[in-house]
């Protein structure tokens, strides 16, 4: 297309690391809104039910930077679809959110210089966030590139969860695109039901059901494009690349204490400390967590 930059496309992906650990692990901050708008339209005594179902305190609410289980943050959004009967729930909540609220490597690759930068930045990163529980990818379909998040298979099935993550991504896209932009079409990762027309007039997009992940369409054309603004030089002081590792969730404890320690934090919060509690949140068996933990510590020494 005359006037448009040549990009040299490539598929860019990072894969989840080898061991994903005993529990999958992601930041509170993917709750976005979800608490105080489940204690708002229901109650508080609703929330606190909720949140005692998927063994997670209600301090979560003020700790976005807390690891919790990625099952417990998807629970929770489904709880809540349900409670409120609201089918359009998930996108109510990702409207409410912005990239930058995944924490310091969505706000740096935002910078990069054009839109195919920026995502190929934000998938090299993407650890940071939600270390082996989402897989970050930017496919080809035809003459469009897919930007995709896949989750790991067992944590699919929730249509809330997924409606979340549709709006950070396309307020990144129009960090280049302009606040009006909408994609050519907009991908799902579960089946069409009878209130998916809902999802598609709020997004004013067409949507593709039943694909891999969470994807956005773009052209080749959309991907060259420039950054609308330049970068703030003190809001890159902020977010250098050490900070970005430095947010992986706790990067170098070994499983399955990486994950236990995480569980036990949660526990500790609401003042317990017990191993069963622990274990249900895990979802194993008290008897196979200490011989995971006994084994582990045993390597240690």
């Amino acid at each position: 297309m005359e006037g448009v930059p040549k990009l040299h496309v490539e598929t860019t992906r990072v894969l989840a690391m080898k061991k994903s650990g005993l529990v999958p692990l992601v930041r509170a901050s993917g709750f976005g809104s979800l608490p105080q708008l489940l204690e708002e339209r229901a109650s508080e005594s609703a929330l606190l039910k909720a949140l005692d179902s998927e063994g997670l305190p209600m301090a979560v609410r003020e700790l976005g930077g807390m690891p919790v289980p990625a099952r417990a943050l998807i629970g929770l959004f489904s709880r809540a679809g349900s409670l409120l009967g609201d089918r359009t729930l998930g996108l109510q909540i990702g409207k409410r959110m912005s990239y930058v609220g995944f924490g310091p490597w969505a706000v740096r690759a935002s910078m990069a210089p054009s839109l195919y930068d920026a995502i190929t930045q934000a998938n090299s990163t993407s650890q940071a966030h939600a270390a082996s529980t989402f897989r970050f990818e930017l496919v080809h379909e035809n003459a469009h590139l897919i930007w995709r998040v896949t989750r790991i298979r067992t944590l699919r099935g929730d249509i809330h969860h997924s409606d979340h993550q549709i709006f950070p991504m396309v307020d990144f896209a129009r960090s280049f695109l302009g606040p009006d932009w909408r994609p050519d079409w907009i991908e799902v990762d579960y089946a069409r039901d009878p209130g998916a027309f809902n999802i598609e007039r709020i997004l004013e997009a067409p949507v593709r059901f039943g694909r891999p992940g969470i994807g956005v369409a773009f052209s080749r054309e959309q991907l060259a494009r420039e950054r609308r603004e330049k970068p703030d030089p003190s809001v890159m002081v902020n977010v250098l690349p050490r900070a970005i590792y430095d947010d992986v969730i706790l990067p170098d404890a070994p499983e399955p204490v990486r994950s236990f320690s995480a569980i036990v934090a949660l526990r500790l919060i609401d003042g317990h400390a017990d191993i069963d509690g622990a274990a249900r949140i895990a979802g194993v068996g008290v008897q196979r967590l200490q011989r995971d933990l006994r084994s582990n510590l045993a390597c240690l020494s």
